[in-house]
């Protein structure tokens, strides 16, 4: 294996055993060397299967036995390996093998391409190089003698349980209390850095660290003075007496978005399979620079409590709409989520295949809503919140911080895996639980400004809604046409000036969408443009004309 990056955790490599990460085996924490010498244990394929499927943690192992070679990642995919096609190179960095390999640039997949810059990230093994792959989230490789097997150890369907609604309070209860001990326990004694928004995921970590007894938190949140996010954050932290630190989002925070660091920090978190997620870079430099991060701190974030919760079930007005057929889940699915740029049919095409592909490979039938749940979250989860927010854990790496992401621990995932949907819709039992049993006895019970999570996709919608849209939709033009970035007033992260800042360097700026814009978009079309050339994307969607 050629490991290119110890940045945060670091790589231990020995007996031809090479372990990153940490996790709980049958209670016991296994983490740096005595990760390693357990692995060390592994003597084949199969004895490794079984104990990754039990494993509760985050890591990546690569093991050498005999002819053989194993690689596997954990559940999130929260460390990546990439690994030729042939099998003979196994790596954690696509930039390492593209150099070894003497692979240019001018050779990335034309439908990769068109993934990533409308949707914003490959899929399934994808990166935009056809003779370097990646491990899936939950995925297990054998190499043997040039034959290579991929499979699923786990995969993030849902296997459905009837609960009573009070045991499910107690069982949400009782994990809350399971999980905080291990984070803990993983933690060390090391200080917490916490990004607490004004949401639930990050204030239910804070509040269950307090609940525990664990003093050693340092909150920070950012934003637009005077924003909900930032006003709640406070408020939360002063009352659970952490300290706490605020980082303003001005007019010009987003300047350093061309920045030689923040384009560094990009290129590592980019790998050849989806956009850099820039949204905390601006808070942890400022953090760094005021000296606020004590050293072997480690940030512990709230990624991505709110997915199994429910916040991505569908309203249930929109059951009539739906058709419980694998062709009509895979055009919803890139309706949905292929949207940044309109891509030629061609690739259309292409693209909608690999999504049946992984659709089929969760071997699960799509027969009613519940199933339809399941595959279009297991879908989902393996894309936006995996590929893109778990992968903005190169952020805290490359200065040099390890991360914990609590509300991705297996009991948590797997108890509201195993909910129907009358529970998870709207996360209302998650809500319940955060409310009747954190939230309101530690006085920090504020609720997030009204807004439905599962509002209906297919509703008609009225001559206002009409209205307003097309209002916006104008001004957002006439922002990008005279300078003037302030087309959204609800923008606490002040995105339109970086959405603006973006939109000075895009070439292709026929490319763009001012019905759907936003900084995501720009983002996506800005970082394709320079690692590939503007010219190619341009010849991709539009030929020669």
């Amino acid at each position: 294996m050629i490991i290119d990056n110890n940045k945060g955790f670091k790589w231990f490599d020995k007996n031809n055993t090479i372990t990153k990460g940490y996790f709980f085996y049958e209670g016991i924490f296994y983490k740096d060397n005595d990760l390693n010498d357990f692995c060390a244990e592994i003597e084949d394929y199969e004895t490794l299967l079984d104990i990754v499927k039990r494993v509760n943690g985050f890591f990546s192992i690569v093991l050498y036995r005999g002819n053989e070679t194993f690689a596997v990642v954990d559940r999130v995919r929260s460390f990546p390996i990439f690994f030729t096609s042939d099998g003979k190179s196994i790596s954690d960095s696509v930039e390492t093998l593209k150099e070894k390999y003497n692979i240019s640039t001018d050779d990335a997949d034309e439908t990769v391409l068109c993934e990533i810059i409308s949707c914003g990230y490959s899929q399934n093994n994808d990166t935009v190089f056809n003779m370097i792959l990646q491990l899936a989230a939950g995925q297990i490789l054998r190499v043997n003698l040039n034959n290579i097997h991929l499979e699923y150890y786990y995969k993030h369907t849902h296997k459905y349980v009837d609960y009573k609604f009070e045991d499910v309070i107690e069982k949400i209860s009782n994990i809350s209390s399971n999980l905080f001990d291990r984070l803990i326990e993983s933690l060390e004694g090391k200080t917490v850095i916490l990004p607490l928004s004004g949401g639930y995921d990050s204030r239910y970590i804070a509040a269950m660290l307090k609940k525990k007894g664990y003093e050693k938190v340092i909150c920070y949140t950012y934003g637009q003075i005077g924003s909900y996010e930032v006003e709640t954050s406070k408020s939360v932290a002063e009352i659970l007496g952490f300290e706490w630190h605020y980082i303003e989002y001005d007019e010009k925070v987003w300047d350093q978005l061309l920045d030689k660091d923040c384009i560094s920090y990009g290129e590592y978190s980019h790998n050849y399979c989806t956009i850099p997620h820039f949204q905390d870079y601006p808070a942890i430099k400022k953090l760094i620079e005021m000296d606020k991060i004590p050293q072997n701190s480690v940030v512990v974030t709230g990624f991505c409590g709110d997915l199994p919760a429910g916040s991505f079930v569908l309203a249930k007005e929109d059951e009539n709409g739906l058709q419980y057929e694998m062709d009509w889940l895979v055009n919803y699915i890139f309706n949905e989520h292929y949207k940044f740029v309109k891509i030629p049919e061609f690739k259309v095409n292409d693209i909608k295949k690999k999504i049946k592909k992984f659709l089929v490979d969760m071997n699960e039938e799509l027969k009613d809503f519940e199933s339809f749940t399941s595959l279009y979250e297991a879908w989902f989860t393996n894309s936006r919140p995996i590929r893109w927010v778990v992968n903005s854990n190169r952020l805290y790496e490359i200065n040099g911080m390890e991360w914990r992401m609590p509300l991705w621990d297996n009991e948590f995932v797997d108890l509201f895996y195993s909910l129907r949907t009358e529970f998870r819709r709207n996360s209302f039992i998650y809500e319940k639980f955060l409310f009747n049993k954190l939230f309101i006895p530690l006085g920090i019970d504020f609720k997030k400004p009204s807004f439905v999570n599962s509002k209906p996709k297919i509703k008609y919608k009225s001559f206002k809604q009409r209205t307003r849209r097309f209002v916006y939709i104008l001004l957002v033009r006439i922002a990008f046409i005279t300078g003037w970035s302030s087309w959204n007033y609800f923008d606490v992260n002040n995105y339109s000036k970086a959405a603006f800042l973006l939109h000075k360097q895009i070439k292709n700026k026929r490319l763009l969408d001012y019905k759907t814009i936003n900084f995501h978009q720009m983002n996506a079309i800005w970082w394709s443009e320079k690692k590939y050339g503007s010219v190619k994307l341009r010849r991709i969607l539009y030929g020669n004309k």
